[in-house]
């Protein structure tokens, strides 16, 4: 076997979707895993435009990387909701690695549910919750996933409007923080929409377009760029840290933790937007 043909080998990537069933208008998961030699990377410019505009993007591409000796993985979610019905195959992706190297991931598929299920007469509400059968659990997304049916519309104008060559930029209101801790929401999902909104906010305040970096690489080029006072960089790095850990499942924090990155996360917002302020 040649050395190419090995390394190919040693190369794999495969996406799926979280959950496997949902609603039109319900978040859905998007998880790539790449598992790849040690040195290497994922180029994530390759990664642009992974979906079709039958996809409304949430969030992400939020990205973590783990070591094993001489391998590595790496793993990049998103959060979607899909504008149609039916069984969806994702969409096969190549990835590319800082190498030149490219990898087919191998793609999954989910079922998404329409206005009407099978055994129901009248349609239910746009992105609400799938009813269990009767002595079943089923778990789903937070609460505060969950969209109203006057914007899951805005997003099918918008779809229509992209069809005819119009470019309309999709833009969400920022998540309330405090709102979604007070739904006991997973930790994962609260990590996640907490470490977003540092970003966010950092991001307005320096007219910085930087969703695809890694937190490193993001607060290298936020103190680049400066302009926000050192403490409350280095305050946003260290939650952004913890968000990482708990939003990947190793870290489970109690409430009070919970409680107290929700406080310095609204120091941080506040110092920011008084930053602003003054410039």
């Amino acid at each position: 076997m040649s050395l190419l043909a090995l390394a190919l080998c040693l190369q794999q990537a495969t996406l799926h979707a979280d959950p496997a069933q949902a609603q039109v208008g319900q978040p859905v998961t998007w998880t790539l895993v790449v598992d790849h030699d040690v040195d290497e990377s994922v180029e994530l410019e390759s990664l642009a435009g992974l979906a079709d505009d039958s996809w409304v993007l949430l969030s992400g591409p939020d990205v973590a990387r783990t070591r094993d000796g001489e391998r590595a993985s790496t793993r990049i979610q998103w959060s979607y909701f899909s504008l149609e019905a039916g069984d969806r195959s994702l969409p096969s992706v190549e990835v590319s690695l800082t190498s030149g190297l490219s990898v087919e991931a191998l793609a999954g598929h989910l079922e998404v549910i329409g206005d009407l299920g099978p055994d129901e007469d009248a349609p239910r509400p746009v992105g609400g919750p799938l009813v269990p059968p009767e002595g079943s659990e089923v778990s789903g997304p937070s609460a505060w996933y969950l969209l109203p049916i006057p914007l899951i519309l805005f997003f099918v104008l918008l779809r229509r409007m992209g069809r005819k060559g119009v470019p309309v930029p999709v833009l969400l209101p920022p998540v309330d923080l405090v709102e979604l801790l007070a739904t006991d929401p997973a930790h994962g999902d609260f990590a996640a929409a907490l470490s977003l909104r540092i970003r966010e906010a950092f991001d307005a305040e320096q007219g910085a377009a930087r969703a695809a970096l890694l937190d490193s690489d993001w607060i290298q080029d936020v103190r680049a760029r400066g302009g926000i006072e050192s403490a409350l960089t280095e305050e946003a790095e260290q939650l952004l840290a913890w968000a990482d850990t708990v939003e990947f499942g190793r870290a489970q924090p109690s409430k009070f933790a919970l409680t107290d990155a929700l406080t310095r996360t609204q120091a941080i917002l506040a110092g920011s937007q008084e930053e602003g302020a003054k410039a």
